[in-house]
């Protein structure tokens, strides 16, 4: 199979440290074989301005020219809540030919999940405010995959909390992946949090058990690397923990359109 990354911020994103350019580079020292890279586009805030795609496919274009002969780059975007604005996000989406669109909920009550004070949040409050918008983002349902589902846990865990969805919120859990797999969207498995003391992917496990149990089998994987050496990192781990929830196949994506890859042996063969 291939071995793939679906979620990576070149310097085309307000806390991308690296280059385009480095991140190919670096992708096909890894040995990918396809990636995605899927710079912020966050609605609200002071990052919403930064985002310039015609920039951006500019950056595509020419390290698509220079290294298509060594590997795919699909040209992605990550949306991040987007029901702040649809028309505008619309507007943009339609201006330009993605192949993949990852969508995100990075603020809850107009602040951004990675600056709260979680030991004074009420999390019962905030989990369901963060489903509530979840439940939008499918809603809006211009995109392909939901980003890091129990993203509210790499923001926990740093603060020394812990976070399972899986094990706290059930019924809100299981209600989110049926209405996700009504609408025909994929769930991204996300490994960064293997590049951190969390040392836990987002979702893990059951979650994606529950996920297939749910019917769902549009899959992506990505590596949230937001600078060159973390691209493609702990992909085979996350690799593995798919085969092992049950997926036969992994989603991949050229203009909107979803192709699957076979899972047909372990990456460590």
């Amino acid at each position: 199979m291939k071995l793939l990354d679906y979620h990576i911020h070149s310097d085309n994103s307000p806390d991308g440290k690296d280059s385009f350019h480095k991140i190919v580079e670096s992708a096909i020292l890894r040995n990918l074989e396809e990636i995605c890279v899927t710079d912020h586009y966050e609605i609200g805030g002071a990052w919403e301005s930064f985002y310039n795609p015609t920039r951006f496919f500019q950056d595509h274009l020419r390290a698509d020219n220079m290294f298509h002969e060594l590997i795919n780059i699909r040209a992605g975007v990550e949306v991040g809540n987007p029901c702040t604005a649809p028309d505008k996000v619309n507007e943009v989406l339609d201006a330009f030919p993605y192949d993949f669109v990852l969508a995100s909920l990075h603020d809850v009550g107009g602040c951004d999940l990675a600056v709260k004070d979680y030991k004074k949040e009420n999390i019962d409050e905030l989990l369901k405010e963060y489903f509530d918008g979840i439940h939008a983002i499918i809603d809006f349902g211009n995109f392909d995959c939901l980003g890091h589902l129990d993203l509210p846990k790499r923001y926990m865990a740093r603060q020394g909390l812990e976070l399972d969805i899986y094990k706290q919120y059930p019924l809100e859990l299981n209600e989110l992946l049926m209405h996700l797999k009504e609408a025909d969207k994929g769930l991204e498995v996300n490994v960064s949090g293997l590049r951190t003391d969390m040392g836990k992917m987002m979702p893990d496990m059951n979650v994606l058990r529950m996920w297939y149990a749910c019917g769902g089998r549009k899959i992506t994987i990505g590596s949230d690397a937001h600078k060159s050496d973390d691209v493609g990192k702990f992909i085979e781990e996350g690799i593995d923990m798919i085969r092992e929830c049950g997926f036969t196949h992994i989603a991949t994506y050229e203009k909107r359109k979803l192709k699957y890859q076979p899972l047909e042996y372990t990456v460590y063969d």
